[in-house]
């Protein structure tokens, strides 16, 4: 079982505003909150709220809001004994699974502080609000764990990190992050091989930015003929 790390316990919170600000593609999310929030409709006994930075898809460069970096707030229930829930198939557990960097099946043993300062990409998408479906939410998927050191200076800062990606590397990332946000587009108008090309990312582990661009290229192409 998961448990939580009393030391880590905080005054509660008032959770934020979910419109979406974030652009539909992809972000690096670097968690640096993890704490109790204030009871709600939907939380009686409140729950926990996390707090993540975030970044574009370089990792390096700030996600700049009103003129500050941009904090991107969720909130995650609780167990029946008052712990932050990980349960397989909870947001929380996706979550803390990309952060870490592995599974957290249910015998998984952790420390939630370890999940502090850890970093993920993943692919901002923007959903109806259940409560009210003429406004939209966010939802984080195709999530990726990143292993560098975050950045702990502020904007004004913006220093680089200690040891900076490859840019062979941070170009393969902007290359997938705009194959899928051109793939997600694609999904959405029906296009008709949309499975061929969803197989095609799903098999792009070890694809270099060359390879990437030329099934993009095909994804255009196949969009182009919708248009004829």
């Amino acid at each position: 079982m998961t448990y939580f790390d009393a030391t880590l316990e905080a005054a509660p919170v008032t959770e934020m505003d979910t419109t979406p600000v974030l652009p539909e593609e992809r972000h690096v999310f670097e968690l640096v909150g993890f704490e109790r929030s204030e009871p709600d409709q939907w939380r009686k006994e409140g729950g926990i709220k996390w707090t993540w930075r975030v970044f574009e898809a370089d990792g390096r460069t700030p996600f700049v809001f009103k003129d500050e970096q941009y904090l991107f707030f969720r909130t995650t229930g609780l167990t029946r004994e008052g712990k932050p829930n990980f349960n397989v198939g909870t947001y929380a557990n996706e979550w803390a699974a990309a952060l870490l960097g592995r599974e957290i099946g249910v015998d998984a043993k952790f420390s939630v502080s370890e999940l502090r300062g850890k970093r993920f990409s993943a692919m901002v998408i923007w959903e109806p609000q259940r409560s009210d479906p003429k406004k939209k939410t966010i939802k984080l998927a195709s999530f990726r764990h990143i292993s560098l050191e975050p950045i702990a200076s502020p904007v004004a800062a913006a220093p680089a990190p200690t040891s900076a990606p490859n840019s062979d590397d941070v170009d393969r990332d902007l290359m997938l992050s705009k194959f899928e946000k051109k793939l997600n587009r694609a999904k959405k108008r029906g296009l008709p091989s949309i499975q061929t090309f969803e197989q095609a990312y799903s098999e792009m582990a070890l694809a270099d930015a060359s390879q990437i661009e030329a099934v993009m290229e095909s994804l255009d192409d196949a969009i182009d003929k919708m248009d004829d």
